[in-house]
């Protein structure tokens, strides 16, 4: 049982490789497409990838600094 929910929730973590990650760029680009509405589909799938893949590093460093960072100090 807890492993079964410790991979569920490490797989909704809204990184691009996983499906959480998928999740969170769709929901995005609902987002923006309600939002952005003059501007074009182009423009609005670059801010979509590139909010989405800021979120995915910041959760990417955040999950290193657990490990490195209490060895640093």
């Amino acid at each position: 049982f807890w492993i079964n929910l410790w991979v569920g929730l490490f797989n909704m973590l809204p990184i691009i490789p996983f499906d959480g990650g998928y999740l969170f760029k769709d929901n995005l680009s609902l987002l923006l497409s309600r939002t952005m509405k003059r501007a074009g589909k182009e423009s609005r799938e670059r801010a979509v990838t590139g909010i989405s893949m800021f979120f995915s590093f910041l959760i990417l460093v955040l999950i290193l600094w657990q490990v490195i960072g209490p060895r640093l100090f």
